[in-house]
């Protein structure tokens, strides 16, 4: 997702972020529905791990912007959304999971 985002590939970037959360929530136990907006998943991850809040609410928002309105990306909230998936990934944020 990194190289995807320093390569100019923002809203591919953002999705693979936002996917790799979605599966390590997944594997954490939350189950998504396929048709699920984003905002859905966020609320589901929010009522299951409130911890997430807001860190998965910047990923959220940020991959909603980067899909469907086009501008100047800011590389630090990626590289803040991108820590967040890799500590999830790596096994939960804090205790949170």
């Amino acid at each position: 997702a990194r190289r995807a985002f320093e390569d100019g590939r923002v809203r591919e970037a953002w999705t693979q972020c936002y996917r790799s959360a979605l599966a390590a929530l997944e594997d954490a136990g939350l189950a998504f529905s396929p048709s699920a907006t984003e905002y859905e998943c966020l609320r589901s991850a929010q009522i299951r791990f409130p911890a997430l809040g807001f860190p998965m609410r910047t990923l959220v928002e940020n991959r909603v912007k980067s899909a469907y309105h086009a501008g100047e990306e800011s590389l630090a909230p990626f590289c803040e959304s991108a820590r967040f998936c890799e500590e999830l990934i790596a096994g939960g944020f804090g205790t949170a999971l």
